[in-house]
């Protein structure tokens, strides 16, 4: 038995990653490209990660009858409050490129001690129009030092979890999967789907 499900991304890594996540549980997950739709033309300026994966599955469900999954992440910093969280994504985008903006997180924690942080998932599902389920993830951790690792992207260079030395772009994808706040949050997406009777338990 297969469940499928529409994924309110273009990014090809994200996609891989949920794939990974959800595949072996009988789930065919398409990205956007797959179905051949445009980018999704919404302006993400909600007041949490909810919200702003709701606006993307919002947005999509005029283009498609199936299920959508739609998520919005970000990386939080202790002793860089306002700096990231909800603008995770657009913040690399201002910088120029992901290895500058890494760097230049590093160099603002250099002389800090306090180098606690989290990244935070938000998900989105949405059975139909107006039924839209909520379901969050956090990995725990800390900036390192300097960027380090070539697996995984964005952020993952500089950010070290909770019970491990390396960074998560030195761990190999199954051991990102079995920590990642995707993981932890689709965890509970799949919980639902298990008691709904969507999926085999």
């Amino acid at each position: 038995m297969h469940f499928e499900i529409v994924l309110a991304t273009h990014n090809a890594h994200k996609l891989k990653e949920f794939r990974r996540i959800l595949a072996p549980h009988g789930i065919v997950l398409y990205g956007l490209s797959d179905l051949n739709m445009p980018p999704l033309d919404i302006a993400e300026n909600a007041l949490t990660y909810f919200e702003n994966a709701k606006i993307k599955a919002m947005s999509l469900r005029k283009f498609t009858s199936l299920p959508i999954l739609a998520d919005d992440s970000g990386l939080e910093i202790d002793a860089l409050k306002h700096l990231l969280r909800l603008h995770t994504s657009r913040y690399q985008v201002l910088i120029g490129e992901q290895k500058l903006a890494n760097q230049f997180i590093t160099y603002c924690l250099r002389d800090i001690d306090d180098k606690k942080a989290r990244f935070h998932c938000s998900l989105c599902f949405s059975l139909s129009e107006g039924d839209y389920r909520e379901f969050d993830g956090v990995m725990e951790g800390m900036i390192a030092q300097e960027p380090s690792g070539e697996h995984g992207f964005g952020y993952d260079p500089i950010f070290i979890p909770m019970n491990k030395k390396d960074t998560v772009a030195n761990l190999n994808e199954e051991e990102k999967d079995k920590i990642s706040h995707r993981y932890i949050a689709s965890k509970k997406l799949l919980t639902f789907l298990k008691i709904k009777g969507l999926i085999r338990g």
